[in-house]
């Protein structure tokens, strides 16, 4: 039998998500601080899945094709009321009870397939969960310096990740203006969300942020 790698972990099909018949409670996006705003917004052409192949030196795809010696853990199907989503709060269940389950499993197996990722200890977590600071992300990726279970409950790592889930009919990435950034009424719902992520890669210092949606990642990076 042909051993399993992360590649085709992480590809596995998500449970679908079943949307309430109701209209949400509201059309609107979460307000965004207007005092974190970029000047320019554009398209990260570079982003493309050629670039995630070679990027270290193609460490990352060696990792992710490389045959795992234990098959990841079996994932239950998870029942409709876990799966039903109305708003964005309820986004949780799903995310929480398989992207976080297979995203840390797949970190932690890819610390055990290569060495030079055995210090780097790295999950995803709730953003309320890791350090605090107003208006905290819904989700993070947190790298963790100690290893003790005691320690990391004990001590809320450091953002170095933010992440925010939307739903669907609320925002679309291609719904955001592109260009300089021209601050109106007709434009500020569907810049909130971006807002919303560079705010969070402001206040901790970071480079990179992601918007989760039912089925596309928006990943942004931000330049001086």
């Amino acid at each position: 039998m042909k051993k399993s790698t992360l590649l085709y972990y992480l590809q596995n099909e998500n449970p679908s998500v079943l949307y309430f018949s109701d209209e949400p409670t509201s059309k609107q996006n979460t307000r965004a601080d207007a005092s974190f705003r970029p000047k320019e917004i554009q398209p990260w052409e570079e982003f493309s899945f050629d670039a995630l192949r070679n990027m270290s030196a193609g460490l990352l795809f060696r990792v992710l094709e490389k045959p795992l010696d234990t098959e990841p853990r079996q994932i239950e199907p998870r029942s409709e009321s876990v799966r039903r989503v109305g708003a964005e709060p309820s986004i949780q269940n799903p995310v929480g009870q398989w992207n976080q389950v297979v995203v840390t499993e797949a970190l932690s197996k890819a610390r055990e397939q290569c060495y030079r990722f055995q210090n780097v200890n790295m999950q995803m977590v709730v953003g309320s969960s890791a350090k605090p600071f107003k208006g905290a992300p819904d989700w993070a990726g947190v790298r963790r310096r100690s290893s003790d279970i005691d320690a990391q409950l004990t001590n809320r790592p450091k953002i170095i990740l933010p992440g925010d889930t939307k739903v669907n009919r609320k925002w679309a990435s291609s719904d955001v203006p592109l260009g300089r950034v021209r601050w109106g009424s007709r434009t500020r719902s569907k810049l909130d969300p971006v807002l919303q992520v560079f705010k969070y890669c402001i206040l901790i210092n970071s480079r990179y942020s992601l918007s989760l949606r039912k089925r596309k990642l928006c990943c942004s990076a931000c330049h001086q």
